[in-house]
C-alpha cells in the first residue's frame, strides 16, 4: 500500500468515528435543550456553538428555515447520512503528520520524534526555524510573517539511523489546489532555499528533510510547466538538503548512508 492509499484509508476510519460522535453530541445536546440534562458535557460544546453560529445567528445560508432542534434531529436519524457528513468534524486536517509518521515507522522501521514528550512542538520554546535574513536555525522563536519559516514538525530517532546524524523533517501533505494550499509551494520552496544558504553552517551530521505528499506536488503548477511541482522542488536538493514523500524516504536516506 502507498502512502496516499494508507492515508485515505486512515480518514475513512476516522470518518466513521467522527460520524458516531456527532451522533453521541447531538443526543447529548438534544437532551439538554428539551430540559432531560443540565448542562451539555465539555466535549460536546463544540457542536453546540457550531451549530448555534451557523444556524441560530445565521452564518451560513439556509436554502430551507430550521432551527437548531430541526438539525439535531437530523444528525440523530440514523438513514440521515448528508447531514453526519456536513456536520461532523473532517480528519483531513487534523494531526496528519501524525499519519505520515505511522506509515513511515510501519513500512520503514523509521520513527520520527515529534510532540511535548521528545521536545520538538509546532510552537513556543521546543519549536525550530529558520530565520529569513541570517539563514540561522533557530530554537524557541515566534513564527513571524517574512521573518521565520515554518517550523520543523520533527527529527528522526537516531535510533532509527545508522550514522550520528540531526535528521530534521519538515511535513507537509496536500491533496487539492486552490484557496490556502496555493501558497504551500511558495512556502516549501522559501524553507528549502533558507536550509540551503544556511547549509553551509551545517555540521556534518545535519540534515534537513521535506516530506511531501499527497496529488497536489505531482501536479503541474501551470499547463505550460514541463515538471510537476515535485520534481521542481527537487531540483532544489542536495546532498543534505533531502526532498522525498513517505514512500522514498528511507531511499534517500540509504542513498546518503545515513541508514
Amino acid at each position: 500500500m502507498s502512502f496516499y492509499n494508507y492515508y485515505l484509508e486512515q480518514n475513512r476510519i476516522k470518518d466513521i468515528h467522527n460520524q458516531k460522535e456527532l451522533v453521541r453530541a447531538a443526543k447529548s445536546i438534544k437532551s439538554y435543550m428539551i430540559k432531560e440534562i443540565n448542562e451539555i458535557p465539555p466535549k460536546y460544546r463544540w457542536l453546540f456553538e457550531k451549530l448555534y453560529k451557523n444556524i441560530e445567528n445565521g452564518y451560513r445560508g439556509l436554502s430551507v428555515q430550521k432551527n437548531l432542534l430541526d438539525v439535531l434531529d437530523e444528525i440523530i436519524d440514523e438513514n440521515n447520512l448528508s447531514s453526519k457528513l456536513n456536520w461532523s468534524k473532517s480528519p483531513r486536517k487534523q494531526k496528519v503528520e501524525d499519519i505520515q509518521r505511522d506509515y513511515i515507522l510501519k513500512k520503514h522501521g523509521i520513527r520520527i520524534l515529534a510532540g511535548k514528550k521528545y521536545g520538538i512542538c509546532a510552537s513556543g520554546e521546543n519549536s525550530f526555524r529558520f530565520l529569513y535574513e541570517t539563514y540561522e536555525f533557530k530554537q524557541g522563536i515566534k513564527k513571524i510573517e517574512g521573518i521565520t519559516t515554518k517550523s520543523m514538525d520533527g527529527l528522526i530517532d537516531k535510533k532509527s539511523l545508522s550514522a550520528n546524524s540531526n535528521c530534521w523533517v519538515f511535513q507537509k501533505v496536500n491533496t487539492d489546489d486552490g484557496g490556502s494550499t496555493n501558497s504551500v509551494e511558495e512556502e516549501v520552496i522559501k524553507t528549502i532555499s533558507v536550509s540551503n544558504r544556511h547549509s553551509v553552517k551545517f555540521k556534518d551530521s545535519d540534515y534537513f528533510i521535506f516530506l511531501l505528499d499527497g496529488p497536489y506536488w505531482l501536479r503541474k503548477q501551470y499547463k505550460n510547466d514541463l515538471k510537476t511541482r515535485f520534481e521542481k522542488i527537487s531540483d532544489l536538493a542536495s546532498e543534505k538538503i533531502i526532498v522525498c514523500d513517505s514512500d522514498t524516504i528511507k531511499f534517500e536516506l540509504m542513498k546518503r548512508k545515513i541508514i
